[in-house]
């Protein structure tokens, strides 16, 4: 008997203890996602009524601005759960993320089926239909009852790939960029039909071309690449075709990378200079002060000076770490967070030379040094750099001027500076 009245005193101690130190479990709080609103259209087109799904961006009833269009065919796939939920949340996450988005706000309209068997017939049986719809009706109806923008984007999946690559052939100009996701053509015939049609547009240079972004999960999309290889040798000038394979998605996942990959490239020239472009092209502060310009007027903004001086800094990085100081060194020389600065070009110095890119580095420490005469940590680097060059005045000396300065400055790396010049000098 004592020991279970043991037993039971140290249970009820336990939960005691537990119950003063844990709380009531609570739910968390769920994040609202604006999702639009159901519309119903009549279509003479297709001789029926059409939902749709009217996604507009936050603030649009207060504002005067126009938006880019994003047609979201399948909205309802049936194998798809929750597709335009999740494609929304994507969206959505890819407009707030940073101080601009990634991209920019949208109107989402969303195309859901009936059934899939409705989606299917459509699709396959007479997409040439289903096209003209899109072009001739759903878009003018879009521009007529919202304020638009001439960007428009069309994504589709499976047998709505093929139907959309046909619609961009037979409507050359109707769509910026068709995103297509798996897209499976119901055989040879159709495929070859796409590509004839694609091999009588017009030429065109290649920054104003349409562009396919086609991606292939583990096991479709062959017909894209069939696609791109004929038109690349028949008409390359007719459209802009980039593929990419996602292996580790199935059918019906690799839709979201389509999204996510396909949107970031059509809107490639919104949030600021991307590493390909800095890549192909040298930016001076002109440069971007115009880059900027022209992404205002394209898509009715005003691009703050604080995210201007953020995106020179990221022009500044890119060019530093890619070795190309002659570009970097006056983009950096007009930034007035000059503690940045020096904390930026030292880490990047420092990388270099764990890298053995002793010159490099050199070349780095010495401008840092030249910039900010006062700099320990710059002097610090010189000596490190030229020790490991084998310039031995020239690195008693750097380590005895870093030791000098930080000593003045009561600088916390005092020791550290102290601790390579008394190395230094007992290796001699």
């Amino acid at each position: 008997m004592k020991f279970k009245a043991a037993f039971i005193t140290t249970l009820l101690l336990c939960q005691l203890l537990l119950s003063n130190n844990t709380s009531a479990n609570e739910p968390i709080s769920p994040v609202t996602l604006n999702l639009g609103e159901k519309v119903t259209l009549t279509s003479k087109v297709m001789g029926n009524q059409r939902e749709l799904y009217v996604r507009l961006p936050p603030g649009y009833s207060e504002s005067k601005q126009h938006y880019p269009v994003i047609y979201l065919l399948d909205a309802n796939l049936t194998y798809v759960k929750n597709m335009y939920f999740h494609s929304i949340a994507l969206i959505d996450r890819m407009e707030k993320n940073g101080s601009t988005g990634d991209i920019p706000q949208s109107i989402v309209i969303g195309l859901p089926n009936e059934s899939f068997g409705q989606w299917h017939q459509e699709t396959t049986g007479k997409p040439e239909v289903l096209a003209r719809y899109l072009v001739e009706e759903l878009k003018p109806w879009v521009k007529e009852n919202y304020r638009t923008l001439d960007n428009q984007v069309l994504i589709g999946q499976s047998y709505s790939g093929s139907m959309i690559l046909g619609a961009l052939a037979r409507y050359p100009g109707s769509f910026d960029t068709v995103i297509a996701a798996d897209s499976i053509f119901t055989g040879q015939s159709a495929m070859e039909q796409t590509i004839s049609v694609f091999e009588k547009t017009p030429k065109a240079p290649s920054n104003n071309r349409p562009l396919i972004y086609a991606v292939q999960s583990e096991k479709e999309d062959t017909d894209v690449l069939f696609l791109k290889k004929s038109l690349a040798k028949s008409n390359p000038g007719a459209v802009n075709i980039i593929r990419e394979t996602f292996l580790l998605e199935n059918h019906s996942t690799v839709i979201y990378q389509a999204i996510n990959n396909g949107l970031r490239r059509h809107f490639d020239d919104y949030k600021r200079p991307s590493h390909a472009l800095l890549a192909t092209k040298d930016f001076k502060y002109a440069d971007i002060v115009d880059f900027f310009a022209k992404r205002d007027k394209k898509y009715q903004l005003t691009t703050t000076d604080k995210y201007l001086k953020s995106s020179v800094g990221h022009v500044a990085y890119y060019y530093l770490t890619n070795k190309r100081f002659a570009l970097a060194w006056p983009l950096y020389d007009m930034n007035e967070n000059k503690r940045y600065v020096k904390y930026i070009i030292n880490r990047i110095a420092q990388r270099l030379f764990n890298k053995n890119d002793f010159q490099d580095a050199l070349t780095v420490w010495t401008h840092l040094s030249k910039q900010f005469p006062d700099l320990p940590t710059a002097q610090h680097g010189l000596g490190k750099v030229y020790e490991k060059l084998n310039q031995k005045d020239q690195a008693l000396a750097a380590y005895k001027k870093a030791v000098e300065l930080a000593t003045a400055q009561k600088d916390e790396d005092l020791a550290d500076f102290k601790a390579s010049l008394k190395r230094f000098k007992e290796a001699q």
